[in-house]
């Protein structure tokens, strides 16, 4: 039954995302490195990452969209606004860089260093998001 519900629910994230976005970025993260981590293992199987990321890609393909996979390395870490590595750990939600004054959730902060990953030497609007080398605009989805 939960894998029914877990299969439901990607194949339904997977087309709303599709259906919204022309360009889909995910972080190409190793699951199998991180399964490794007993205390993690669960959980990580449980989002079932790899499966959602292969119906994306299935889906954007029949679509003629795009999904994309990029280096996770710092995204977390790594200023969004100056590129300065600020070193935090999981518990700690808010980004706040030393060297820029930029604070926001840390969540955006990775979110927009993967979208920059994958726009890097191009213009204009990618997943209606944000505006490269402009800033962001949050928005908030509900699936």
């Amino acid at each position: 039954k939960i894998r029914n519900q877990r299969l439901d629910f990607n194949h339904k994230l997977s087309r709303a995302l599709v259906d919204r976005f022309d360009w889909i970025v995910f972080e190409d993260l190793s699951i199998r490195n991180m399964v490794k981590d007993h205390h993690l293992a669960k959980s990580i199987h449980d989002v079932a990452w790899g499966q959602l990321i292969q119906m994306a890609k299935s889906k954007a393909e029949e679509a003629g969209n795009f999904v994309e996979l990029v280096n996770p390395f710092n995204t977390s870490q790594e200023c969004s606004g100056c590129g300065n590595i600020v070193r935090k750990g999981l518990s700690v939600r808010i980004h706040k860089c030393p060297e820029c004054g930029l604070e926001l959730d840390r969540d955006v902060n990775a979110a927009i260093n993967i979208l920059n990953r994958c726009t890097v030497g191009t213009t204009g609007r990618a997943c209606g998001v944000m505006d490269v080398g402009l800033g962001y605009e949050a928005e908030s989805h509900s699936f």
